[in-house]
């Protein structure tokens, strides 16, 4: 049997399925452009009837309005000012559209985290910004994934945090954006002890005004990626300030200080256009 299979896009996953004798052990297939046929072997287990973390999470989930958010007719989130203790996981599956007011404080305690399938906007002022923190900075980050529209974010602060693991389900953002363009306007990222402050991957981002800083290892992480970086501060980064990846990224008016490795680090077919860029004691 033989089936042609299309390049998928950046958001799409492929399946393909192909009917072959019960004792076929192998799938050959080729590249388009490579002179070389490869090989796999057809594993011969049982598919697990179990969830993975991934579905489980969001299995059978539908948000109810309790004093820390409203849910609206329209489907509609809104997390209302004030401060709150998050003492278990928010989850939010696909189809809703997730506002913050101004002044909004979000305590999370202990291992919980912030997991999203549908765009965020957070509407935070620089008098009333928007504040989530992990005080015993255990919490498992805040996370948008495959959000169908943009998310925008002003004036928000995120603090404290770890990243999400589930059952060996683990990503490496305390803030992460995977497939879910972002607009990041005057936020801070901060003392988050996880591999990156803030990864995006697979998105187009743009972030302005923005502060990183005192973070484990390095601030922030883009993987194939498409935008731009301005006006924005690196500081105390345990490692890179900016880390780049398979990335076309545009950085200008930022100050990277104190990175333990390099300020900026730009590798895997990446392209990085650079305005003024002033790094200093980096190692």
């Amino acid at each position: 049997s033989f089936l042609l299979l299309p390049a998928p896009t950046n958001r799409d996953t492929l399946h393909k399925y192909l009917d072959v004798p019960t004792n076929t052990q192998y799938v050959f297939y080729e590249a388009p452009g490579i002179d070389s046929v490869f090989k796999s072997r057809i594993p011969t287990r049982k598919a697990s009837d179990e969830l993975t973390p991934f579905q489980y999470l969001f299995a059978n989930i539908r948000p109810q309005s309790n004093p820390m958010y409203e849910v609206k007719a329209d489907k509609h989130i809104l997390f209302k000012r004030g401060r709150h203790e998050v003492l278990s996981r928010i989850v939010i599956p696909a189809g809703y559209e997730v506002v913050f007011e101004p002044g909004v404080e979000l305590d999370f305690t202990g291992t919980t985290f912030f997991l999203s399938q549908s765009p965020i906007t957070i509407n935070g002022t620089e008098e009333a910004p928007v504040i989530f923190r992990s005080l015993q900075r255990k919490a498992r980050g805040f996370t948008v994934l495959q959000s169908p529209k943009k998310s925008v974010l002003q004036h928000a602060i995120f603090e404290g945090f770890n990243t999400l693991d589930i059952d060996g389900w683990r990503l490496t953002g305390a803030v992460t954006f995977y497939e879910s363009d972002v607009d990041i306007r005057h936020c801070f990222f901060k003392g988050n002890v996880c591999e990156d402050g803030l990864n995006v991957v697979r998105s187009k981002v743009e972030i302005y005004n923005s502060k990183v800083f005192d973070t484990f290892s390095d601030g922030i992480d883009l993987d194939f990626c498409e935008g731009r970086i301005e006006g924005s501060y690196f500081e105390e980064t345990g490692n890179d300030g900016l880390d780049v990846s398979g990335s076309q990224i545009y950085v200008d008016d930022c100050f990277f200080e104190r990175c333990g490795d390099k300020g900026i680090s730009v590798g895997e077919k990446s392209s990085v256009e650079e305005g003024k860029v002033r790094i200093q004691d980096a190692v």
